[in-house]
């Protein structure tokens, strides 16, 4: 794998971005509440259809995705209890990016990393990006 993008989403209709923010220790890259008018990079303005607190750390060349979940769950609380509270109410979810230098590729997550999931409630969304075999 090339390069390897990951961050953690928490989504709900009736998700307080500072609530999120607090329970979970670190500030948001991007959040918003239900209703709120958000830019585009664009510049168009739009209106959240719910609520979206995001946190994204850099991506990775050559690919660790095991290492950038592992650095998203060591930065937010350690408390299950937090997560706990959140995953009762939100859905929480880890986005996962990775960029394929070759047409057929893999990469592995720990069972530590597994375990850190699960223990948190977290979804997790792989997106899968081909090679650019037109060049």
């Amino acid at each position: 794998m090339s390069q390897s993008a990951a961050s953690l989403h928490v989504i709900g209709n009736d998700l307080d971005p500072e609530e999120v923010t607090r329970l979970l220790g670190v500030d948001p890259t991007s959040a918003e509440a239900k209703g709120d008018r958000v830019e585009m990079p664009s510049g168009k303005l739009r209106i959240a259809k719910t609520g979206h607190w995001r946190f994204k750390i850099d991506r990775r060349s050559p690919a660790d995705l095991d290492g950038q979940i592992s650095e998203l769950f060591s930065v937010t609380s350690q408390d299950l209890d937090d997560w706990t509270t959140l995953r009762k109410r939100f859905v929480i979810r880890v986005f996962c990016g990775l960029m394929m230098s070759d047409c057929n590729e893999g990469l592995p997550l720990t069972a530590l990393t597994i375990q850190a999931l699960a223990e948190r409630g977290a979804e997790i969304d792989f997106d899968l990006y081909a090679p650019d075999t037109e060049s």
